[in-house]
């Protein structure tokens, strides 16, 4: 189960360190690992890096698909974190919880034609998430937003701009 090997790999730091390296190294994947643990412990480790390397540098956290649970985790527990941008989160088999309570920015991009992350699944989840947050959609896109990039980005500008020229 998850539960028991996050309780190993935590066990074994070093060890399971060098087991990651060889996975990326080799672009291997297992599938038994518990991915949320080992990839949530190597993010809350580059932010601490990053967080010692430009001290006073505002914390904002992304991610995409997989990656934007891990973000949403990593935002709640780290006190530090202004905001967070989730694109493409798949709430069908990832556990967004957190946002629930967490009460920071939260922006949601999202393709209208995602079917990874459908609209359907994702709008209930979304509304039960503390304020702020905002649900931008973007029309016809897919899951990896394939020929929908330039909405993307312009829509991403248009929504952190406020947020940008604060600082």
């Amino acid at each position: 189960t998850t539960p028991a090997a996050t309780k190993f790999y935590r066990s074994l730091p070093d060890q399971t360190a060098r087991l990651r390296q060889d996975l990326l190294a080799h672009r291997a994947t297992l599938e038994w690992l518990p991915q949320e643990t080992i990839v949530f412990d190597d993010a809350r480790a580059a932010l601490a890096f990053l967080r010692s390397r430009y001290p006073s540098a505002r914390r904002w956290v992304a991610g995409f698909s997989f990656g934007s649970a891990i973000a949403a985790r990593l935002s709640a527990a780290e006190p530090d974190v202004e905001r967070v941008i989730l694109v493409a989160p798949p709430v069908r088999n990832r556990d967004f919880a957190p946002m629930r309570t967490w009460p920071k920015p939260k922006l949601v991009l999202q393709g209208t034609n995602d079917d990874q992350c459908p609209m359907a699944e994702l709008t209930p989840e979304f509304e039960s998430w503390a304020e702020p947050k905002t649900l931008v959609t973007i029309e016809g896109a897919a899951h990896f937003f394939d020929a929908k990039l330039g909405p993307f980005g312009d829509r991403l500008k248009q929504e952190l701009a406020p947020a940008v020229e604060a600082s």
